[in-house]
């Protein structure tokens, strides 16, 4: 299996959210999201799939296997968590918060994500109010 990189982590990541706002992940649409060329798109989606991540169907969009929305899930946790640190100890707004996480949400390891989990006793919602998901080594899932 290939390295899973830290850009192919993002396309997992702006999948998932474009999924979940009721978008179909489409090349287009991604490349807009991403600011990249559809060209480039094309050529990650052959990778995600190749390593199981997504499913693809060439003109029918993309979707996330299970592996890959589990990825996806640890790293809207990493995110949101680090809002909340980024708001709630270092008194950041909102919007900042949401910029300087997508900054270093890749960075951290799982250990450091989970104690700023237990610091904020295993907060329900970033800043924004979009949830912040379990780690089953950390909240017990």
């Amino acid at each position: 299996m290939d390295e899973i990189t830290n850009a192919m982590k993002d396309y997992i990541k702006a999948i998932f959210l474009m999924a979940e706002s009721g978008d179909q992940a489409r090349t287009t649409e991604l490349a807009k999201k991403l600011q990249v060329r559809p060209a480039s798109v094309t050529e990650m989606i052959r990778r995600l799939a190749s390593v199981g991540l997504i499913a693809y169907e060439p003109y029918h969009g993309m979707k996330l296997t299970d592996e890959g929305k589990g990825m996806a899930l640890n790293i809207l946790r990493r995110h949101r968590l680090l809002e909340k640190l980024f708001a709630d100890f270092v008194g950041l707004d909102a919007a900042l918060s949401c910029a300087e996480a997508s900054k270093v949400e890749l960075l951290l390891s799982d250990r450091t994500v989970n104690s700023i989990c237990v610091a904020f006793n295993h907060p329900a919602n970033c800043p924004c109010g979009k949830p912040i998901y379990c780690d089953e080594k950390c909240c017990g899932g």
